[in-house]
């Protein structure tokens, strides 16, 4: 937490931060002396060790009372200068819910979260600026990425938020329905500028099941229909197509995305040139763009400045 605020007060936020704290008693004492301390416009939501994730974050969404909102967590690191130009992009484009720019994740040395930097790739996060919202939505599902570290426009992401419930804390599906319900509602930008970079290896408040466990548990199918529906309608009221068209859609996009995911079974041949071409075609680009990106001065000042709270 320290590491991360004092980033932010060099970096010069301008922005209001609400940090959401439930951590154990024995640091609660150290998170109040830390915000306190800092020079940033802080509110600090504290709740009770084990609180729910997503009770929690609905909580300070609901408490957000400006225009635009982005989400991050203390291992990640955006830059100030980088959220002003998206939300004056998202100003002047209104037919776009999210924009963010160039992002990296990076491991470091130790088992900790400090330690010298050792490696960095690219962190996926893409452009979907295509005028239909189907194609959009398709692009989006065969070519996954997030936009949860986003700024983004924060109408859209309570209405979003609002509607989570219905998956039972299923962070996959809540996810996949926050991210096509972005692209669905508007387009995406990646503008072409270091946005942020994220922490990898880092223990965090949640985690998922694998995917051959997920969707075998009880309950799966019930969720998984819950999430063709809402985007389903999602679809219908941007697609302006008949409903029954949007839900074939919407079914057959979120089974190819479960079905990308699973182990190759049963093996064959043609599954595995398949998953391999899938697989090595994107990490190939990365690094392409990785290499690429990493030369700019832009980008290698970027990293120089997160080095030094590393």
């Amino acid at each position: 937490m320290q590491r991360v605020i004092k980033f932010y007060e060099r970096e010069g936020l301008i922005y209001k931060v609400c940090v959401i704290d439930s951590s154990d008693f024995s640091n609660k004492s150290k998170i109040k002396e830390i915000v306190g301390s800092s020079t940033l416009n802080i509110e600090l939501l504290d709740y009770e060790f084990g609180v729910d994730l997503y009770e929690k974050e609905l909580d300070a969404l609901n408490a957000v009372d400006s225009e635009y909102v982005l989400l991050t967590a203390d291992d990640d690191f955006i830059f100030p200068r980088a959220v002003v130009q998206c939300v004056e992009f998202l100003e002047k484009h209104k037919d776009y819910t999210a924009a963010h720019g160039r992002s990296y994740l990076f491991t470091t040395g130790s088992s900790g979260r400090e330690g010298k930097i050792k490696t960095i790739e690219e962190y996926p996060q893409t452009a979907l600026a295509d005028e239909c919202p189907e194609k959009r939505f398709k692009a989006h599902m065969r070519n996954w990425t997030t936009s949860a570290y986003s700024v983004q426009r924060t109408k859209n992401m309570k209405e979003i938020f609002a509607t989570h419930r219905l998956f039972n804390n299923d962070i996959r599906l809540m996810e996949i329905h926050w991210y096509a319900t972005n692209v669905i509602r508007g387009k995406v930008a990646k503008l072409d500028l270091v946005y942020m970079f994220r922490q990898s290896s880092v223990r965090k408040e949640w985690s998922c099941d694998t995917i051959s466990v997920w969707f075998e548990k009880p309950g799966f199918s019930e969720k998984k229909e819950k999430l063709v529906q809402e985007l389903t309608n999602e679809l219908t009221i941007q697609n302006l197509r008949e409903s029954w068209y949007n839900y074939k859609i919407c079914s057959s996009e979120i089974s190819r995305w479960i079905k990308d995911r699973q182990p190759l079974r049963p093996f064959s041949l043609k599954n595995t040139l398949s998953h391999s071409v899938y697989y090595y075609s994107g990490k190939i680009g990365s690094k392409m763009r990785l290499l690429l990106n990493k030369n700019s001065i832009a980008d290698q000042l970027a990293i120089d400045r997160i080095k030094a709270f590393i």
